[in-house]
C-alpha cells in the first residue's frame, strides 16, 4: 500500500487513495473496512496511476496527472459518475483541487520557459487556480495566485530541477 491521500466526507466515512493498487478504501466512522473501489486501466472509473484525490461532500475525484489529466468521479459509495480531461490552452493540465460552494476549483501548472539565471538567483513558481464547470469542461476565470516554489539559478546558469506539478493550495488560502 501507498497512501496518496486521506479524505473525510461530511457524515465521517474516511476514504484512503491506495497508490500502489489504484484504488480507494473506505472505512465508516468508526475506522471499520466497508468496501473498496477504483482500479488500474484507461477504461470507465479506472485511473493508470492514482496520484491524488479530492472528497467534497459526497463526491470522491480520483486524479490521474501522469497521463493527460485524467480525474475520475465516484460517490463515497464507490459508485462511478464520470470521468474527463481536463485541458488549458497549450495542452496542460488542469487538476482538480476543491469545490468553493459555486463551482469546483483546479490548479493550473502554465508552461515556463527555462530561463538562463544567475547562480542562486530566484524565480517564483505560482498555483494559479481557476474555476471550471464539470459537466461542460469548460474553464472559468482565475481566482488564486500564490508562490508554489522557488526555483534557483544553478552554476551552469540553468534553473534547479524542480520543474513538475507542485500541489494544491493549503486549506487557509483565501480565494478570490
Amino acid at each position: 500500500s501507498i497512501v496518496v491521500r486521506v479524505g473525510v466526507t461530511p457524515v465521517g466515512v474516511i476514504v484512503v487513495a491506495d497508490g500502489g493498487s489504484v484504488s480507494v478504501r473506505v472505512f465508516d466512522a468508526e475506522g471499520r473496512f466497508s468496501r473498496e473501489f477504483g482500479r488500474n486501466g484507461q477504461g470507465p472509473g479506472e485511473v493508470n496511476y492514482l496520484n491524488d484525490l479530492v472528497v467534497v461532500g459526497d463526491t470522491v475525484l480520483l486524479i490521474d496527472w501522469q497521463r493527460g489529466g485524467k480525474v475520475v468521479r465516484f460517490t463515497s459509495d464507490g459508485d462511478f459518475t464520470a470521468s474527463l480531461t481536463i485541458r488549458q490552452p497549450g495542452e496542460r493540465d488542469l487538476l482538480p483541487m476543491a469545490h468553493d460552494g459555486y463551482s469546483w476549483l483546479a490548479n493550473y501548472d502554465p508552461p515556463y520557459d527555462r530561463p538562463v539565471l544567475a547562480f542562486g538567483e530566484p524565480l517564483e513558481r505560482r498555483n494559479l487556480v481557476h474555476r471550471y464547470d464539470w459537466d461542460s469542461g469548460e474553464v472559468g476565470e482565475q481566482v488564486y495566485s500564490r508562490v508554489a516554489i522557488v526555483v534557483y539559478g544553478t552554476r551552469d546558469g540553468t534553473p534547479s530541477p524542480d520543474w513538475g506539478l507542485f500541489g494544491r493550495p493549503w486549506v487557509a488560502d483565501p480565494f478570490d
